[in-house]
């Protein structure tokens, strides 16, 4: 049997789990408006001569109980009913029960209508109550550190990272509509997307779904959002149970370039799919969702097959905003003046504000960040309002208030190093600790600042605009020290100003030592469009060692030193590098540049083991090269070409070797058509292509998109198995069934779209005032 304790859940929900509890036993309970009680929570009524009542206190300690039911019994006196039943929070002796029945006088009849803590557990142990701990996940969501089989065996060492976040994010958790149609959603299908705008829980309900199939399911958890989806694949096929989350996987702030990702995720999702026992969620913004629709094929695909669950605000409803405030008052370490200056004012305005909005609640309610930002209690609840009015004020006072220009630079720094789809948030302390470093050895407004400044700025800003965790390299086998910003809106705020201050954006490119500063996609957007800017842009690239420069990441993206795994992955995100330059400055006018790289772009041989990005960023390059007539056709179908009758497996591949040829001599493109291992590896590719289509069938545009590489490749290509299979097809009608395919999915999205209309008024004034009841007796005894 769990030995929850029920005083964890706020008044309301005290309530709720108490009536879900007794309904078995005593049958439907009437619900009363909110409002003053009068005795009566809830109450049954058997029959004519049979009505049952029943009252639930939430308390601490069984003297304030005691106090408080002598009131309660006196409301009685007034009352009609034949039986009642006193539900209460915690444990009690004998002698409190005894008690209680004089204090009740025969109102309750004997002590087995006092229902106790441990009576509670006792009911909730059943089998058939089940359903019922599944609503309540503010019970159990404590219990997931004690687990020890919910981590896939590959990703142990990324374990206490999770858990930490896990904890951390639902501990304030409030069970909403969307949670339990989640809950209900993956009993059918395997995958769903949570979209919805910033701050509005998305995480928090992702991680709270997963903690039931983790608590109730013995799941284990596979956190993807910061990984590789190909180092799950071992985790599909595996005999445990699994749940792979990846969390804002298009990127935090805006719809990032590297659209590989999609399309890699829409074939693991494929895979999921058709799993008896692995589930997936897959957060993103709704606005970026929304422009990726239109952006990114494979995402458009994805949405087609999906139901997708959107947070939006009216899902929040009244009762949902009061718990969600009163949960993060009571877990805070608010001092007592604070929450006393708090209810001393209108805090339901709060409740009601436009911008209400759970990640604002979250850090109006942290000390040490109220702390920094040096407000007084006697300030605070206009500060929350001001703040509310204005949610990006907050961070605005800490930042006005750092104490130099090296803490601004850190935080700035920090946040370019985010901001791209290849290095998500989680990155080393030591990777920001060499980039901070760089700016003190060089640039004399920082000289007299050491690595120990750095350390101490660090300290001091954890726990307000960062936090730092422990994770795992497993490619070089050792721990690390992470560090995360606290939260996504700080991002937010440093996104709304910094691409206005074009000094501090010049310093930051003139310094920059790793790729994932320098090729941020937004700074990109603004050295496009400023023509200072590009210019220290240009030095920065053909006056500095560019092929010294590293990437920042950890594992995969591992780079410490040139040795063999560095050349392995630099050659990859260097050509991608060096793709994005030729977006950025017309080469064609600027043939020192063009030289540069050309120079470059045959630095290193294509190592055949690299995902298909290194061959797109090599294709696009080398295209506009010899367009210009600086590179020869010859090497660069050679370079392309390493090992290809060994590794390359996709179709895709192909396709931008065609895109190569088309600016070839002919004796070049005979280094490909006279190769018959390649001939026969593209034809197989295809072939197979076409056995899937006639016995599975795929959506339209899929099919289009079959058909377009196949006319594409056979240009340079016989693809003769491939060829003749095709005619057995009967194009018409595939195309007509992949049409109606597609169309069928969208109509399934829409039917299955869940209601979002709800009551936004479902709890009055007065009931508000119960609920912060207690935490206002807490004051009144503290101060």
């Amino acid at each position: 049997m769990n030995k929850y304790n029920f005083g964890i859940l706020s008044p309301l929900r005290f309530e709720q789990l108490t009536r879900d509890l007794l309904k078995n036993q005593y049958g439907i309970f009437e619900n009363f408006a909110e409002g003053k009680d009068g005795g009566i929570d809830f109450r049954c009524s058997q029959s004519e001569n049979k009505i049952l009542i029943v009252q639930c206190k939430k308390y601490k300690d069984v003297s304030n109980l005691l106090t408080n039911l002598k009131k309660e019994s006196k409301k009685l006196d007034n009352l009609v009913f034949t039986d009642y039943i006193l539900v209460v929070s915690l444990d009690l002796t004998e002698k409190n029960k005894t008690e209680i029945l004089k204090i009740f006088n025969g109102k309750i009849k004997n002590p087995n209508q006092i229902i106790t803590n441990s009576d509670l557990n006792y009911l909730l142990g059943f089998p058939e109550n089940q359903y019922i701990e599944v609503k309540y996940p503010e019970l159990w969501m404590g219990s997931i550190h004690i687990h020890q089989k919910i981590f896939q065996l590959g990703f142990l060492q990324h374990s206490q990272f999770i858990k930490d976040k896990l904890s951390e994010s639902i501990k304030n958790f409030v069970p909403f509509k969307e949670y339990y149609e989640l809950i209900e959603h993956f009993k059918y299908h395997n995958v769903a997307i949570i979209s919805g705008n910033a701050g509005m829980g998305k995480t928090t309900l992702s991680y709270a779904t997963i903690s039931k199939f983790i608590f109730f399911e013995n799941y284990q958890l596979v956190d993807l959002s910061y990984r590789q989806i190909q180092e799950a694949e071992n985790s599909l096929y595996s005999n445990q149970p699994a749940i792979f989350l990846i969390d804002d996987f298009l990127g935090r702030i805006k719809l990032e370039k590297g659209n590989e990702y999609a399309q890699l995720l829409l074939h693991f999702i494929e895979k999921i799919e058709k799993s008896s026992d692995q589930k997936l969620i897959v957060t993103s913004r709704e606005y970026i969702l929304k422009k990726a629709h239109t952006e990114l094929l494979a995402v458009e695909e994805m949405s087609q097959n999906i139901t997708k669950y959107v947070i939006e605000l009216s899902s929040l409803t009244r009762r949902i905003r009061t718990e969600i405030l009163y949960n993060h008052l009571k877990n805070s370490t608010l001092l007592p003046n604070f929450i006393d200056n708090f209810f001393q004012n209108n805090f339901k305005a709060i409740i009601d504000h436009r911008n209400y909005n759970p990640r604002i609640i979250e850090h109006l309610t942290n000390a040490k960040m109220l702390q920094k930002a040096n407000i007084k209690a006697e300030n605070y609840f206009d500060f929350f309002i001001e703040n509310l009015e204005n949610p990006q004020k907050v961070w605005e006072s800490i930042y006005n208030n750092l104490p130099n220009d090296l803490y601004k630079l850190v935080l700035l720094v920090r946040f370019l190093l985010s901001e791209t789809l290849y290095l998500p948030s989680k990155m080393p302390l030591e990777r920001l600790a060499k980039a901070i470093k760089e700016f003190i050895d060089k640039e004399p407004h920082y000289q007299y600042y050491s690595y120990d400044s750095f350390e101490y700025i660090i300290r001091e800003m954890e726990g307000t605009f960062f936090k730092l965790g422990i994770d795992y390299d497993d490619a070089n086998d050792n721990e690390y020290t992470i560090i995360e910003f606290q939260n996504p809106s700080i991002m937010d705020f440093i996104n709304n100003f910094i691409w206005k201050k074009k000094d501090w954006l010049e310093l930051i490119i003139k310094n920059a030592i790793y790729f994932e500063v320098l090729f941020n996609s937004k700074l990109l957007e603004m050295i496009q469009e400023d023509d200072y800017l590009k210019s220290v842009f240009r030095n920065k690239i053909l006056k500095t060692d560019f092929n010294s420069m590293e990437n920042a990441g950890i594992g995969y993206f591992v780079c410490e030193a040139k040795n063999e795994s560095f050349d392995c992955y630099v050659s990859t995100r260097y050509r991608y590098y060096l793709s994005e330059l030729i977006q950025i400055i017309d080469i064609k006018r600027d043939i020192e540049l063009a030289k540069f790289i050309k120079t470059e772009l045959f630095r290193y041989i294509i190592d055949p083991l690299e995902d298909i990005s290194e061959r797109i960023a090599f294709s696009e390059v080398v295209v506009v090269l010899l367009e210009m007539g600086l590179a020869d056709s010859e090497t660069a179908i050679k370079y392309y070409t390493p090992n290809f009758d060994c590794y390359f497996f996709a179709i895709k591949d192909f396709v931008y070797l065609e895109d190569i040829t088309r600016f070839c001599t002919p004796e070049s493109i005979k280094l490909i058509t006279n190769n018959k291992k390649i001939r026969e590896i593209a034809d197989e590719l295809f072939l197979d292509e076409i056995e899937n289509i006639e016995s599975e069938g795929i959506d339209f545009v899929s099919l289009l998109d079959f058909f377009d590489d196949f006319e594409q490749i056979k240009s340079i290509l016989p693809l003769k198995k491939a060829s003749k299979k095709l005619k057995t097809l009967n194009h018409d009608a595939v195309l007509q069934k992949g049409k109606e395919s597609s169309q069928n999915a969208d109509d399934q999205e829409t039917a299955t779209e869940p209601d979002k209309k709800n009551d936004y008024y479902d709890i009055d004034d007065k009931s508000i005032e119960d609920i912060f009841a207690d935490e206002v007796r807490k004051i009144s005894t503290e101060l």
